[in-house]
């Protein structure tokens, strides 16, 4: 097995300060954002649904 010339064990850090352990703030922000936009468009596709429903009626 050939050895490389990293000072690495293979294994990940625990440490929360690295940029691949957890999310990052903006990828937080994007959750949030995203939450916010199916929200929205659920709303907006409901009163889609009701508007359709009352065209339908007349």
């Amino acid at each position: 097995m050939d050895q490389d010339d990293s000072d690495s064990d293979g294994y990940l850090s625990e440490d929360a300060s690295c940029s691949y352990n957890g999310e990052t703030e903006s990828e937080n922000h994007l959750k949030v954002q995203n939450k916010e936009i199916h929200l929205e468009l659920a709303q907006k596709m409901k009163r889609l649904n009701g508007l359709k429903a009352k065209v339908m009626r007349s």
